[in-house]
């Protein structure tokens, strides 16, 4: 409907994406297969691109397409330095070597997403601890208030002092 019409320049990247999520959600995975490779085009960066390539890879393993999956899981760990990309790309990955009963590949695979999977969990706790200094600083944004005031009012007492004597 609205790919007929989109012209590269306008809007990069949102309509195509847009619309092949909704059709992903709505399980029309050929639909959806078609905005997302339309989108490929769109991206600027190459971290963008392979956002597109897992989504195209989702979809290819939704419908039962492992060879077509492989490729772009193949081009996501080549172009990709985002450990949630690189998970789901070694899962795919995982998935054609068990099906070729290709053990050296499962076996490397298998290490490579541990590894992805492992970056993920620190940059996933470096936000859990980002959150709890944002809330300490929502309950006391200013820790060191009463100390500015104690040594406002000590200097303005001796300057009270000091005019007094």
């Amino acid at each position: 409907m609205l790919g007929n019409t989109l012209n590269k320049d306008e809007h990069v990247g949102e309509m195509p994406e847009t619309t092949g999520l909704n059709f992903y959600e709505q399980q029309k995975y050929d639909s959806a297969l078609v905005y997302f490779k339309q989108e490929v085009d769109y991206w600027q960066s190459e971290e963008d691109r392979c956002f597109s390539y897992l989504k195209i890879m989702q979809v290819s393993m939704d419908i039962q397409d492992l060879a077509q999956a492989v490729s772009y899981a193949q081009r996501i760990i080549e172009h990709s330095n985002n450990p949630n990309h690189l998970v789901n790309a070694y899962y795919c990955l995982i998935q054609d070597a068990e099906e070729k009963h290709d053990t050296q590949h499962l076996s490397l695979y298998s290490h490579a997403r541990n590894d992805a999977q492992r970056l993920l969990r620190d940059i996933s706790n470096k936000y859990v601890n980002a959150l709890h200094l944002l809330e300490n600083y929502l309950q006391n944004p200013h820790p060191w208030r009463w100390v500015w005031i104690m040594l406002a009012t000590i200097l303005l007492v001796c300057i009270i002092l000091f005019v007094g004597v």
